[in-house]
């Protein structure tokens, strides 16, 4: 069976036989011992062909001929002559070369008249004892005979009958080495000339072996050439397969200009050793090869032919046959030896290939006006159908430029129910498919159009003639199966009932064909997939490449629809296409993928609509089908709408088992009415094990009622999502919750890892809004290393909402994050805490929350809202540990506590916030250790008669506020003497060791340091590395940074003691040292690269030092 291969994408198939009239045949059967192998073969045409065979021992060596085309042999015992043959040229029927190579070294060439009974010895050179030489004979008398163990050549230009030997190189450049798996097609002569390879160059001489030029072969991981070929065009090929152990070790390398340069070819898992150009077809190649690896189980060893129409770019599978050498005569004549130590059904000698190894290639020109018997161009079919009505299986159909129409009935269709190979764009003229050039110069356009009247845009006026279904493929259709350079248009799948009639205007497909480089427009489904329907019930992976799908229309799958079928789309773009009300989803705007396992890849969605769910492209498992996956990455979502959920992209999953990967895409300018602009994620509340991986992906100014970037419902049980090095920008909610939200109802575990939420903006939670619904099980988030930056909301929560409705059981870790900048007009301007359950439990640790602002809760806000039920949430915990709440603005407190009676602070340092720290309403509590509050100038502590507040000592307070509740452990009325311009402690600081060591388990500090270095922990967020008494360095004074906070450059104001350029040291927020310079009074410092965040700067001025802070947006 032949197989397409695509690249970065081979699949071997072991198969018996060919279903097709072109394939490899056995010959020779019996006629050598079954331990006998082909080392080098030499073919005249499609009856004569000479090889030598070896026994698996390399003690016997045979000459081998056939004159009948395999019906009768002739065995030469070879050992008539001392040493290994090493390679044949056979020059006719009768006369052969053959060299030998002896043990001591010698090597010697031999040339027979009587097909080898006898040999008279012509030429010999001192070498050594290895493989080699390899031996060409060209079309003008010339003969070439390479030797690589000695970096040696030999040449005749007389037809052998005198010959030269000289150096044609100088020693092998380091690391250089060779390799050889058959003389045959190891070396290739055209002409004047020859071509062979090492593991680092492709050696080239064009004077037959004068002289010698060196060209780099391209191959990555200095893999050795294994053999080369070179069409009478000038097009080579050279393949690499050094290591079969290694699949990734193989390798090929294409030339156009005769060798001079190589580029690799995006080509893996195609392990050649041998490798022919095909006379008379300038583009095909066929390769032969074999992998010696168990990476199927239960497969030992793994075999491969194919061939190559296109210069290397698409290789078809032929057969699984254990080949070696290979060499063709013509387009339907070649022959093949069999590889070493392998167990052959009849024993053959050799393989004789049978058949055109195109196939039958027919011809259509609507303008054509030959013989219209579609046998060329000239006498090309002026119709597709009559092409398709005569072709068989492995045919090639070539279309030029034109309009094609499917009949004139509009149940009229192109059929395609059998493999065959369908190219449009040609002009015309060409004669190999590599001259056809991009597809859309020569527009070949199959239309449903019939009386050529249609609207452009207009899907209902002068509609009903259109055929309701433009092609048609069936299910016998296979990879085997291209279509490839076609505009499809004007499908009008409007007739009664369902199925075929009513889906798949452009294309209505059970199969599982190649399309490439296809473009469906104005085509439209009553039902599904107005571009393309497919449903192939996972025979095989369709493979849809570099197509374009605009301005389609269907109820569900505007641009196309995949049903039931396992699928790779790659490079496409979908535009303008549109879902409508109808019989169907109305899902899918772009496309619509159902109950499918498939890869999707830089792809772009862009201006598409739904009018429910996935404007660009909408996913969907339904109950009872587990275990689905998607993969996609590297694609764009733009400008695409619905008209109720979820603009860009929607996956929605109801099976079990399933798994979804998102990975280095982009979500811009999406619009949802309601939720959802940018991506949306659902599992149902009966799924178990559905897991969402979503990693480097970009939400820009996106739009909609809520989630408009991100929208995540997450139901059901063993429930896994990720959300990795993501960004999230001038993202836009008009009506209700989160720039993202993640929201879930059953048990599992979310992860958002080092994303940044900036600069969005909307009602409520313009940063992330995670949380639990009702009454679920229980799940766990955690949140690391993010940064919510500058997020504004017209009424709550501007930078991170937590949630937990009523008898949900969430837990929340936020380590190591950044809560900068953010607003809220109303309430919680950072973080909103949003509770009425016992059994929420949150803890940020190693955390800064600064420069936020709203006018209650200007850092952290709880109160409750649109909950199921509103309650005192009496066992729920929010602990606050080595973190930073510095220069939050507000009126009404930086920490706003209504009905929350569990908020516990450790190791925080609260200060320069300009209002109270603590203002808490009723039933609400705090509980505060080793914790300082210091904002001049505010209470830090109000709260109402039947609210309560705890030290468990250790805590540093500036004003008398919470003296009734302090402990002899704690520090009221006390400043903290902080170093200028940081919130670390001073050499004085009455914070160092003054800390109360139970229940203290972080091991690190806000900026990364050992938490308790001398025994005693420190009060506040940052430990000091000196004991009470020990001594460090003398902060004299605070620099002034501006702006502050910077973007691209920062002006450091230098003190007026300060004359000579002093060193700089610039510290994150953790304390880690990011760099330093030497600066002179008005020297600006570039912090154009720095991550957002709040950084530290010291200057050095003798013993003295100058300390300054400030924030980079």
């Amino acid at each position: 069976m032949k197989k397409m291969i695509l690249p970065l994408a081979l699949t071997y198939f072991l198969l018996s036989t060919s279903l097709f009239s072109q394939g490899w045949i056995p010959v020779g059967q019996d006629v050598l011992p079954d331990n006998y192998y082909t080392w080098a073969l030499s073919a005249i045409d499609e009856n004569t062909v000479f090889a030598i065979c070896e026994n698996d021992d390399y003690s016997i060596q045979k000459l081998v001929r056939t004159i009948d085309g395999g019906a009768t042999w002739n065995v030469v015992d070879l050992s008539i002559k001392p040493g290994y043959p090493q390679d044949i040229h056979a020059i006719s029927a009768d006369t052969i070369w053959i060299v030998y190579r002896e043990a001591s070294g010698t090597t010697k060439l031999y040339l027979s008249t009587d097909a080898g009974q006898t040999l008279e010895e012509k030429f010999s050179y001192q070498g050594n004892f290895a493989i080699g030489p390899a031996l060409l004979f060209g079309d003008k008398g010339s003969g070439y005979m390479i030797d690589p163990s000695l970096i040696k050549g030999s040449y005749t230009n007389d037809g052998g009958v005198s010959w030269e030997s000289q150096a044609i190189f100088p020693t092998y450049a380091s690391g250089e080495t060779w390799g050889m798996a058959n003389p045959t097609n190891w070396m290739d002569a055209k002409g004047d000339t020859i071509w062979w390879g090492t593991s680092k160059f492709i050696h080239r001489s064009t004077d037959n072996g004068a002289t010698w030029q060196s060209f780099d072969n391209d191959f990555s991981g200095g893999v050795e050439t294994k053999c080369i070929s070179f069409s009478q065009s000038g097009l080579g090929l050279a393949a690499s397969n050094t290591n079969v152990d290694v699949l990734s070790m193989t390798h090929i390398s294409a030339s156009t200009d005769g060798g001079a340069t190589w580029a690799e070819l995006p080509i893996v898992n195609l392990p050649l050793e041998g490798i022919t150009d095909v006379p008379g077809l300038n583009d095909a190649f066929v390769g032969v090869g074999g992998i010696f690896k168990d990476f199927v189980p239960g497969i030992t060893h793994q075999y491969v032919s194919a061939y190559t129409l296109d210069g290397g770019l698409n290789w078809t599978v032929i057969d699984s046959f254990p080949l070696n050498a290979v060499e063709f005569v013509s387009p339907d004549a070649g022959w093949a030896g069999k590889i070493l130590s392998h167990e052959y059904e009849g024993n053959p000698v050799l393989y004789k290939w049978s058949g055109p190894l195109t196939g039958n290639r027919l011809f259509v020109n609507d303008d054509a006006a030959g013989l219209n018997d579609g046998t060329s161009w000239a006498d090309a079919f002026t119709d597709l159908q009559s092409a398709l009505a005569i072709a068989e299986e492995g045919d090639q159909i070539w279309v030029a430029e034109g309009t094609y129409l499917p009949g004139s009935d509009p149940t009229a269709t192109f059929l395609m129910d059998k493999n065959i190979s369908l190219f449009g764009g040609f002009a015309g003229t060409e004669t190999a498919l590599a001259e056809r050039g991009d597809p859309a110069d020569h527009p070949t356009i199959l239309s449903g159009d019939l009386n050529g009247d249609d609207v452009v845009d207009d899907f209902v006026t002068n509609r009903g003639d259109n055929v309701m279904t433009v092609v048609t493929m069936t299910a016998a259709v296979t990879n085997e199966t291209v279509m490839d350079g076609f505009t499809i248009s004007n499908g009008q799948a409007d007739g009664t009932g369902s199925g075929l009639q009513r889906s798949g205007g452009g294309l209505y497909c059970t199969g599982s064909p190649i399309v490439r480089q296809c473009r469906f427009e104005q085509n439209v489904a009553f039902e599904q997939g107005g571009g393309a329907w497919v449903q192939n019930s996972f025979s095989q992976i369709i493979v849809i490449e570099n197509c374009q799908f605009d301005k389609n229309t269907a109820n569900a799958g505007g641009g196309v629809q995949i049903n039931s079928s396992m699928f790779n789309m790659e490079g496409c773009n979908f535009s303008n296409n549109e879902t409508r009300t109808g019989n169907s989803e109305d899902d899918g705007g772009g496309m619509w993928v159902v109950n499918s396992h498939g890869d999707l890849s830089n792809t772009a969605f862009t201006n598409n609509n739904a009018n429910d769910f996935g404007g660009g492209l909408g996913v969907y498992m339904a109950p009872g089908f587990n275990g689905g996956t998607i993969n996609m990455r590297g694609c764009l979502f733009e400008n695409n709408s619905s008209d109720r959920l979820d603009g860009g992209a929607s996956f929605s999953c109801r099976g079990n088992n399933s798994f979804f990967t998102i990975s280095n895409c982009e979500f811009i300018g999406n619009t949802g009415v309601n939720d959802g602009g940018g991506l949306a994620l659902f599992s149902d509340a009966t799924t178990t094990a559905v897991s969402y991986i979503v990693d480097s992906c970009l939400f820009s100014q996106n739009t909609a009622a809520g989630g408009s970037g991100l929208r995540t419902l997450l139901n059901g049980s063993e429930i896994f999502f990720q959300l990795s090095n993501s960004l999230f920008q001038e993202n836009t909610i008009t009506e209700s919750y989160g720039t993202g939200y993640i929201w879930t109802g059953g048990t599992g575990q979310a992860n958002v890892q080092n994303c940044t939420f900036e600069n969005n903006t909307g009602t409520i939670s313009t940063g992330l809004d995670i949380g639990s619904f009702a009454n679920n099980g229980g799940f766990l988030y955690n949140i690391s290393n993010c940064s919510f930056l500058n997020n504004q909301a017209t009424l709550y929560s501007g930078g991170l909402t937590l949630w937990g409705d009523t008898n949900s059981s969430p837990t929340f870790v936020v380590e190591d994050c950044q809560i900068i900048g953010n607003s809220a007009v109303e309430r919680a301007g950072g973080i909103w805490i949003l509770t009425s359950s016992d059994k929420f439990n949150a803890t940020l640790d190693r955390c800064e929350i600064r420069n936020n602002n709203s006018p209650w809760g200007s850092a952290i806000g709880s109160f409750q809202e649109e909950l199921s039920a509103y309650a005192v949430p009496v066992g729920s915990v929010f602990s606050v540990e080595n973190s930073l709440i510095a220069g939050n603005t507000g009126d009404g407190g930086i920490i706003t506590l209504d009905s929350f009676p569990g908020f516990e602070m450790m190791n925080t340092t609260v200060a320069d916030n300009a209002s109270s720290t603590f203002v808490l309403g009723d039933s609400s509590g705090v509980t505060l250790q080793n914790t300082i509050l210091a904002n001049p100038g505010h209470t830090e502590y109000n709260a109402n008669t039947n609210s309560t507040a705890t030290s468990n000592g250790g805590n540093l307070v500036l004003d008398s506020s919470l003296n009734a509740n302090l402990t002899a452990q704690d520090k009221p009325e006390t400043e903290p003497d902080f170093m200028p311009g940081t919130y670390e402690p001073s050499s004085t600081s009455p914070l160092v060791n003054a800390g109360v060591n139970a229940g203290v388990t972080a091991t690190t500090d806000l900026a990364g340091e050992e938490r308790i270095q001398q025994g005693i922990v420190d009060i506040g967020a940052y430990e000091s590395p000196f004991g009470v008494s020990a001594a460090r360095e003398v902060v004299v004074g605070e620099v002034e940074l501006s702006p502050n906070p910077a973007t691209d450059f920062l002006n450091i104001h230098l003190p007026e003691s300060i004359l000579e350029p002093v060193e700089v040291n610039l510290y994150d927020g953790q304390g880690r040292l990011m760099g330093q310079q030497f600066i002179a009074k008005g020297q600006m410092i570039n912090v154009k690269d720095l991550p957002p965040g709040m950084y530290t700067l010291k200057l050095q001025e003798g013993g003295k030092s100058h300390a300054g802070r400030f924030v980079k947006q």
